[in-house]
C-alpha cells in the first residue's frame, strides 16, 4: 500500500481517498497554526507600537533575532504536518562561546527574517486560505437555508417578488 509523503502526494494520488484521510484536518491544522502564530506576534508588535514607534523597532531589534531560532523549531514542526519528510536543522552544534556564535549563523539570520516576514505578511495569506477554502464554501453551501435572503443586484436573473 503506498502511503503518501505529503499533502500533494495524497490528493494527486486519489483525490475521494484525500477527502477522507487525515491531510485536509493536517492542512488546517498547518494553515491555522500559522494563522495563530502570526496573529499573535502582530498583537505583540502592535502592542508595542501603542506604546510607540521607538518601543516597536526596539522590540523587533531585541525579540525578533533571538526568537528566530524558536519560530524556526515551531516551522520545522509546522511542515511536519503537511510533508513528513523531515526538515534538517540547518544550525551547527553551539560551541563554548554560547549565544554569540548562533549570531554568526546565517541560519539564525534567515530565521529571523522568516519571523519578521510571518509577522508582516504570511499569517494573512494562512488566514486568506482558511476562509477561501472553508468559510466561503460554508456560506455557498448554506444559501439554500436561507430563503428570506434578499438577491444582490448583481443577480443576473429576476427573483419572484414575495
Amino acid at each position: 500500500m503506498h502511503h503518501p509523503r505529503n499533502a500533494l502526494q495524497a490528493l494527486a494520488g486519489r483525490p475521494l481517498r484525500f477527502l477522507w484521510s487525515a491531510w485536509p484536518w493536517r492542512s488546517l491544522a498547518y494553515l491555522l497554526s500559522g494563522a495563530v502564530f502570526g496573529a499573535a506576534a502582530a498583537l505583540v508588535v502592535s502592542v508595542a507600537l501603542a506604546a510607540g514607534v521607538v518601543a516597536a523597532v526596539a522590540l523587533v531589534a531585541v525579540a525578533v533575532v533571538p526568537c528566530g531560532p524558536v519560530a524556526g523549531r515551531f516551522e520545522r514542526w509546522r511542515l511536519r504536518l503537511v510533508d513528513r519528510a523531515p526538515a534538517a536543522d540547518p544550525h551547527g552544534r553551539p560551541g563554548a562561546a554560547g549565544p554569540r556564535a548562533r549570531l554568526r549563523e546565517q541560519a539564525t539570520w534567515r530565521e529571523a527574517g522568516y519571523t519578521l516576514l510571518s509577522v508582516l505578511a504570511l499569517w494573512w495569506v494562512d488566514l486568506g486560505a482558511i476562509a477561501v477554502g472553508g468559510v466561503l464554501p460554508g456560506v455557498l453551501l448554506s444559501a439554500p437555508l436561507q430563503p428570506d435572503t434578499p438577491c444582490p443586484s448583481a443577480c443576473p436573473w429576476p427573483w419572484p417578488e414575495r
